[in-house]
């Protein structure tokens, strides 16, 4: 799937990052550990219908349940974008309102379901 990919670094996207970590596809969380970011990562869970989906996504820094200020978040940035390695969901996250982030966190939702069943 392609998604619009936005830049933007205002006081409601930082918010966004504050209030909880964006998600990354299980290939992102692969990169985000070759690269040296294993500890700062941690398994959550997001509920989807009856269903609990197992995520390895960026750590709070109040070491919380996936809820709270991501840890990349530095000096109202994201550190990982310079990097190349900011997850999908902080990509196309938007405060203009982006109408298809629904459809980007079910997308996610749907590689880790399938990332999970091949375990």
């Amino acid at each position: 799937m392609i998604f619009k990919e936005t830049q933007c670094s205002c006081k409601d996207c930082q918010a966004m990052c504050h209030w909880i970590p964006c998600l990354p596809t299980p290939k992102e969380a692969k990169k985000l550990q070759q690269a040296g970011f294993a500890s700062s990562l941690t398994e959550v869970f997001r509920e989807r219908g009856p269903d609990s989906i197992r995520i390895i996504a960026p750590k709070t820094k109040s070491g919380g349940n996936g809820w709270g200020t991501c840890v990349f978040l530095k000096n109202g940035l994201c550190e990982l974008h310079s990097l190349g390695l900011k997850p999908l969901e902080g990509r196309t996250a938007s405060c203009k309102g982006n109408f298809a982030q629904d459809a980007v966190f079910n997308y996610i939702l749907d590689l880790w379901e399938r990332e999970n069943a091949g375990q």
